[in-house]
């Protein structure tokens, strides 16, 4: 099947004839496209078909200078004119179609009967012919470039044309994937909810072991949430049913832009201790110290929870990561209801080169690290970036190479009410 052309490809095309009637005094043109699949460089006719023609309400036949017999070229094929020509006019070779190789570059041209017939070529493979014929005056050579320049400019488009339309089918069957993948993750994520809260009921109200199973809970509620948020952002980006445009291409998805997520009135307390119950059994793990401090009777912040659970949670698990076996990470928390409340997650660890510090919060950023065996995206930071900024918070870093690094976040406070 013939792929869809674009409204924009269509429009050029028009545009192209319109301007071999108007300057050139050409009768009638047309752009005919083939099939991609039905050739694949063998020897089968392909399937032609007309996209633009003027006059558009007269069939012309302008293509009855192409007998079946002549094929697509595969990119790799020399081009030659009996690649393409009617058997029967084989006899026009005399007519010297084919280029010299100082000019291989050039596009082809047949002329039968008053029409003058161009390939669209683009690397060595044919992808539709241009048909142009004009009444009772034969084309002069500068004529003819100008004709094949047009062809030249439409085989380009085409080209560009059936990337974009490919570009979008390939998201489209991601997208396809993307959502399977969100389906099936959902029945393993229910059972282990499940499975956890019938652990829960059958643990004795003073067993230690039921704050594990609570982080458990938590944490799959916190994996609930992203499932669901990836779920509306995969519908926002999904395509429209208007005609495929080159401009309708989605979008990638994106964090929403600054300042759209609600805002509420948060207890500090709220957010922090239940990740520092869940970063404890990692630290635990791996051997790491870790300590927390609120400092006073910190006053209430303005922020959006789950954005804040997020940049929070990946800076200890950052901290966490990086630390080796016998180090320490510290998170404290300061402030006043005039000052604001700075959160500081601080590690011993390798630090951060002084080259790579201004790069840290760019996506897929992992400088020094890139090569090394602690496994990452570079996308932590850059996501506890973005957020800080849409909560209306600060997120800045310092760090000593050798001797560890501090990220510390800046939010502003509200009175309690």
């Amino acid at each position: 099947m013939l792929l869809s052309s674009s409204q924009e490809f269509l429009a050029l095309c028009q545009a192209q004839i319109s301007l071999l009637t108007r300057s050139l005094g050409a009768t009638a043109s047309a752009v005919y496209l083939a099939d991609p699949e039905a050739s694949n460089g063998l020897e089968l006719a392909p399937n032609l078909i007309q996209v633009v023609a003027y006059p558009d309400d007269e069939s012309l036949d302008l293509l009855a200078a192409l007998s079946p017999q002549h094929r697509l070229m595969a990119p790799s094929d020399p081009m030659t004119s009996a690649d393409w020509m009617p058997q029967e006019l084989e006899p026009l070779a005399e007519l010297n179609l084919d280029p010299d190789p100082a000019d291989a570059a050039e596009p082809m041209s047949l002329s039968w009967q008053g029409r003058l017939v161009i390939p669209l070529v683009h690397q060595g493979a044919v992808l539709g012919f241009l048909v142009t014929r004009r009444e009772g005056k034969p084309w002069d050579e500068p004529e003819r470039a100008q004709i094949e320049q047009v062809a030249s400019t439409l085989a380009l488009a085409c080209v560009l044309d059936r990337r974009a339309l490919w570009l979008n089918l390939e998201q489209e069957q991601q997208r396809e994937a993307e959502a399977t993948l969100l389906h099936q993750l959902r029945n393993p994520l229910t059972a282990l909810r499940t499975f956890a809260k019938l652990v829960l009921r059958r643990l004795k109200p003073d067993d230690n072991n039921r704050d594990s199973i609570n982080s458990i809970l938590r944490e799959s509620e916190h994996i609930q949430d992203l499932l669901t948020q990836f779920e509306a952002s995969t519908a926002s980006s999904a395509p429209s049913s208007q005609p495929y445009s080159l401009e309708a291409s989605p979008s990638p998805l994106a964090l929403p832009p600054a300042n759209t997520l609600p805002l509420e009135q948060l207890d500090i307390a709220s957010v922090l201790v239940p990740l520092l119950d869940s970063a404890a059994a990692v630290a635990q793990e791996r051997g790491i110290a870790l300590s927390s401090q609120l400092v006073g009777n910190l006053p209430h912040i303005r922020a959006n929870a789950h954005a804040l659970r997020e940049v929070l949670g990946n800076l200890l698990d950052n901290a966490l990561k990086y630390t080796p076996a016998g180090g320490r990470v510290q998170i404290y928390a300061t402030g006043s209801l005039t000052s604001g409340v700075v959160i500081t997650v601080a590690d011993d660890g390798p630090g951060i080169p002084t080259t790579d510090q201004k790069h840290i919060f760019e996506r897929h950023y992992r400088g020094a690290q890139q090569d090394s065996e602690i496994p990452g995206t570079g996308l932590g930071l850059a996501i506890a970036q973005d957020l800080s900024t849409q909560i209306g918070g600060t997120l800045q870093v310092k760090s000593v190479p050798g001797k560890g690094s501090a990220f510390s976040l800046w939010l502003p406070t509200v009175a309690a009410g």
